[in-house]
């Protein structure tokens, strides 16, 4: 297994005491609504949010600590995709440059005809029913 056998028994240990068989879930910061709405307030600038963080902590102590501003920009490089983080610092088309939706190469008029969610008036057997598609 490629581990010692003192781990196992550590292991084993914990499996039947705790009832688990895997690893302690890590407890790390994640990025929610709040943080979200404080990058939008902010235009993405994760400095300003984790001060705006660390002044509500300082104003109400029953508040959940505040994670480092290292942290606070891991967690947002984790779960912010890069459109959201581009359209929090650039707006609403840094954003939708980078969907994928849409988009298609350069090529000359009519080369490509596209129809989404049209209802052609032509009837279609599917196993046994006419049905329109």
């Amino acid at each position: 297994m490629g581990n010692s056998e003192q781990t196992v028994w550590r292991w084993l240990a914990a499996a039947r005491a705790e009832g688990r068989l895997d690893r302690m879930p890590a407890g790390r910061f994640t990025v929610r609504a709040e943080a979200r709405q404080l990058l939008a307030l902010w235009g993405g600038n994760a400095s300003r949010v984790h001060a705006e963080l660390v002044e509500r902590a300082r104003k109400d102590p029953g508040r959940p600590e505040v994670p480092s501003l290292a942290t606070l920009h891991r967690a947002i490089r984790r779960d912010l995709t890069a459109g959201e983080r581009a359209g929090l610092r650039q707006g609403e088309k840094a954003r939708r440059a980078h969907d994928v939706f849409a988009k298609r190469p350069l090529t000359h008029r009519n080369v490509v005809w596209e129809g989404d969610h049209k209802r052609v008036p032509v009837q279609v057997d599917v196993e046994g029913e006419l049905v329109c598609p």
